[in-house]
């Protein structure tokens, strides 16, 4: 059996628990909505009217997960999240910023964050089935050795510098994949223990306003409006590839041979 609550107010700690794989929870709390222990058999949908979304319990969702802020700068910061489909997450305001620490592998569903977004896959990968906007910075890491970070939806948007962090016991296999559609990617100071592979469609292309250390290979490629490379701070030790669009300049700054 499914629970739908549409016009719940309440001020204290909200727990859910469902039974059967396809049951569903749907919460819209008309002020800050704080989730307590959840256990969700499928999709759980919830919002939070007028403040933050938190968590002071795990939250255990065996399908989607969908999380809204209508307020202007509400924040959503979800550390102990158990999501086994897709995260959608949904913030309203220049600095309504989410963070969320998944148990599993992060999919980030279609997601738009006014502010910073900050996201940590405990034991698996992060992907997107859709597209991910961000209108401050982006924060990506892979706490489990050799998982990967693949962002290929082509019309992403992260405005601001997006960081990367993945690990590895042997074998520099943490790689990294990000496509930022036609928003410029601004490369911030990340640690990739694999390959980088980065594309951009933007005139102003790719650039790195941190260090960014990668222990594989790396691939840096625009595929529209004559954007430019331009990394002043790479220490890359695998081979470089570089491809611009059409007069598209390109311009490296390596820490170690090339």
């Amino acid at each position: 059996a499914d629970i739908l609550l549409g016009t719940l107010a309440s001020t204290g700690a909200v727990s859910l628990a469902t039974n059967g794989e396809t049951a569903d929870a749907t919460v819209t709390n008309a002020t800050a909505l704080d989730l307590g222990t959840v256990t969700v058999g499928d999709n759980l949908v919830a919002t939070a009217t007028l403040g933050n979304i938190t968590d002071s319990g795990v939250i255990t969702v065996g399908g989607t997960s969908s999380f809204t802020t209508a307020a202007a700068n509400a924040d959503i910061d979800l550390g102990t999240l158990a999501s086994t489909g897709a995260v959608a997450l949904s913030t309203n305001g220049g600095t309504g910023n989410a963070t969320v620490v998944n148990a599993t592998l992060l999919d980030f569903a279609t997601t738009g964050v006014g502010g910073n977004l900050i996201a940590t896959a405990t034991t698996g990968n992060i992907t997107d089935s859709g597209v991910i906007t961000v209108g401050g910075t982006s924060s990506f890491t892979t706490s489990a050795d050799n998982q990967a970070i693949t962002l290929g939806t082509e019309t992403n948007a992260m405005t601001g510098a997006v960081t990367f962090t993945t690990a590895t016991a042997v074998g520099n296999t943490g790689n990294v994949l990000i496509d930022n559609g036609t928003t410029a990617l601004d490369l911030g100071a990340s640690t990739i223990r694999g390959s980088l592979t980065a594309t951009s469609g933007n005139a102003g292309g790719i650039t790195d306003s941190g260090n960014v250390t990668v222990l594989g290979t790396g691939s840096f490629a625009t595929d529209a409006n004559a954007g430019v490379i331009n990394l002043g701070t790479l220490a890359l030790t695998g081979a470089l590839t570089l491809n611009t669009h059409t007069t598209g300049a390109a311009t490296i700054v390596n820490a170690t041979a090339i």
